[in-house]
Order: C-alpha cells, then structure tokens, then sequence
C-alpha cells in the first residue's frame, strides 16, 4: 500500500536479522487482539495482528556489541546538494490539522517538517521525532529481537529515523548480493556525485532492530530538507498496541521467510530450512 506523500521508492534496504540469543527475564503480557485495543479513528484490518496475537514478546537491553546512535554518524562529513524547506520556498506546509505523513504537502515532495517550515514548529507526524512508544523486545517463541509498540500509532506517522554511519557505497548493482550487512542505499548522491549509503552494522537506532515481514506496517522513505538529509520509517496502516513494528525488506531475500501470512513470499518453500530463517 502505498502513501499518497512520500515516494515508496526513494531507498534501497538492505538489512540482516538480528541473531536469537537468550531472553532475559522481565517478561511483558502476551498482546491483546487488535479488536480490544483499537484507538479512536483506527480501521481494523482483516489479519493486522494474527502473528502478534500468537506471540510474547519480553523487554530486550541495546546490543552491547552495537553503538547507540541519536543522529546520524558522519565522521567524513559527507554533504548532500540542499534543497528548499518545502512549499512555496518553505514558508509552510499549511496544514489545519497536526502533519501526517500522508496528508502533508511536505511530505508530498519528500520533505520533513521542521520549525521553519511547518505551523506545529515541527511537533507532528512528518517530523523527524521518534516515536515515544516503541520498544525494543525480544520475542519468547523464535528468540528474535525486534521493535514492538506499547502504545497505539496511526497510518502515515513517522516514526524514527533510521541511523547509522554515512559512507561511500559502490553504484547499485542489479545483480548485486541482497545482504550486505545492515546497509541502507540511498538514491541522492553527494556534492562530489558519490553514491553513499547507511550502514548500522557497529552503530544504529531502534530503527535498525525492525524486522521484516510481508505484510508491514511501515516503510522506509528517503526524505530531506534545507541540507540535512536521512532516511525514516513511516506507518503504512495503523498499529495496535502489543503490536510488532515491521518493513519489508523487499522481493530479494536471503532467508526463508516464516511470517504465515496468507500473502507471504515464501508461502511455498516452508519445508525448506536455510541458515537465517526469519520468523516475521
């Protein structure tokens, strides 16, 4: 499904799953049906929750291994050519209501709301804020980590960004490897006309625990404004509270996937095992 503002196909993703490892002990209450926990304003979806309904997730520490990051690391001080603030050289967006993702004229020419360019001062659904109710899980029954909501989060909400070192990357190959660590290209070159792109492999946000599904509830975009430039997450359909937070990581995978959605990709090659089965 598509956003009617930013453009699904403004970024590549390359990630690779989190490894299983033990649980630690705290453990949360399994999540309640999205019938019981819809907020004002939510749609139910047919199927929305059915793999979350069957799962217990538990709170999960930060990898020690892996470097928290808040901004985006830039040790090479890469720069990206600058654009307008937004509409009408950035005087405003315009919006009545609080921005969305999926409204905002912002969004609608891949830009991010800020305090210069948005009458809420940047205090709404297509800043670069992170959301407040996500956390960071492990799931009991396949061992994985991944983000899970503890609160409700509509459609066309941003919902981080995804950080990690910028560095060079080689052009996109269309026979390329699909996994290549945690690495995220982008579609906008440097001033020096270099392709460079995301890697969150040593150092990284929640964003870079996401895992994949074939029917997620979020999507990367590509988004810029003035001279800063990175990538978010932004909520395809409403999430319920209990809920994982997922992206696709695309057509080209390297791991059976085990989501058991009627839709999944890998519906017919379940019997087949491979050494990163992911569970989304």
């Amino acid at each position: 499904m598509d956003l009617e503002g930013y453009n699904s196909d403004a970024v590549t993703v390359i990630v690779t799953p989190t490894k299983a490892g033990a649980a630690t002990p705290a453990s949360t209450p399994r999540p309640a049906p999205a019938s019981a926990a819809s907020s004002p304003g939510f749609e139910l979806l047919v199927d929305t929750s059915l793999r979350s309904a069957r799962d217990e997730w538990q709170p999960e520490r930060w990898p020690l291994e892996v470097m928290f990051l808040t901004s985006q690391y830039n040790p090479q001080d890469l720069k990206f050519p600058p654009v307008s603030s937004g509409i009408n050289g950035g005087e405003g967006c315009g919006c009545e209501d609080r921005c969305l993702a999926s409204t905002c004229v912002n969004a609608q020419s891949n830009r991010f709301c800020n305090a210069v360019n948005c009458p809420f001062m940047g205090v709404c659904g297509n800043s670069l804020r992170e959301s407040s109710v996500l956390a960071i899980c492990r799931n009991v029954r396949t061992g994985m980590r991944g983000v899970v909501a503890v609160g409700a989060i509509p459609a066309g909400e941003v919902i981080g960004e995804y950080f990690g070192r910028l560095q060079h990357f080689g052009a996109p190959r269309k026979n390329g490897p699909a996994n290549d660590g945690y690495r995220l290209g982008l579609k906008t070159k440097t001033t020096g006309n270099k392709y460079v792109g995301i890697d969150a492999l040593h150092a990284g946000g929640k964003l870079r625990l996401l895992n994949h599904s074939c029917n997620p509830c979020a999507r990367f975009h590509e988004v810029r404004t003035g001279k800063e430039l990175t990538v978010v997450a932004v909520t395809i359909r409403d999430v319920f509270p209990g809920e994982e937070v997922t992206v696709s990581y695309g057509s080209h995978l390297w791991f059976v996937c085990r989501c058991g959605w009627w839709g999944c990709q890998h519906r017919d090659l379940q019997g087949v095992r491979s050494e990163e089965d992911c569970v989304c």
